[in-house]
């Protein structure tokens, strides 16, 4: 590299320093500052506006910066608190199952929501992952399946002998007036 090359490369990033210029009354020297603020680093975070330093009054702000849930842009890439929320969900029946259809992203849980979006029916308390299936028409145990487990065959007994019909018969939890279990 010649020397003129060095000495203009040189004198480019003394006027560029990471910390603004001192003030002086000698007309010939130029604040950079002054003249073109986005040549230093006022925070002294190592980043210069010119650099992608979106808050150079915050040396904790700066396209380096690791992001934190605290509503501000620390790594300015035009995005608030990205990658450090959670995902939060609504628990109206208060069984300790969240609403998966309904979830939020926040720092801190809204209030009425929690970490779990399991709950297949977040209107009824007793229908939950996990709930023992009882015979109600709803599905308890969130598998999809209403009443699985706990309802009966019962045969129609239209003579009232105690003896049903094997060839007419219903699916349900009590016994439909006029049908008996024994086929």
């Amino acid at each position: 590299m010649n020397l003129f090359v060095t000495l203009a490369l040189a004198s480019f990033l003394a006027g560029c320093s990471n910390t603004p210029s001192s003030k002086t009354d000698d007309p010939t020297v130029v604040d950079d500052c002054a003249s073109n603020p986005g040549a230093c680093d006022e925070d002294g975070d190592g980043f210069r506006p010119s650099e992608g330093d979106c808050d150079d009054a915050d040396s904790a702000v700066n396209p380096s910066a690791v992001e934190s849930c605290n509503g501000k842009d620390e790594n300015c890439n035009g995005e608030v608190d990205e990658g450090v929320t959670q995902s939060w969900y609504p628990d109206a029946d208060h069984d300790g199952f969240g609403d998966p259809n309904a979830a939020t992203s926040a720092c801190e849980a809204p209030a009425g929501f929690i970490p779990n979006g399991t709950d297949c029916d977040d209107a009824a308390a007793a229908a939950f992952p996990g709930a023992t299936e009882t015979c109600d028409g709803i599905d308890n145990d969130c598998d999809g399946t209403i009443d699985n487990g706990v309802t009966s065959i019962w045969y129609a007994d239209t003579d009232g002998d105690g003896y049903g019909n094997a060839a007419s018969s219903q699916v349900a939890c009590e016994a439909p007036e006029g049908f008996v279990t024994d086929s």
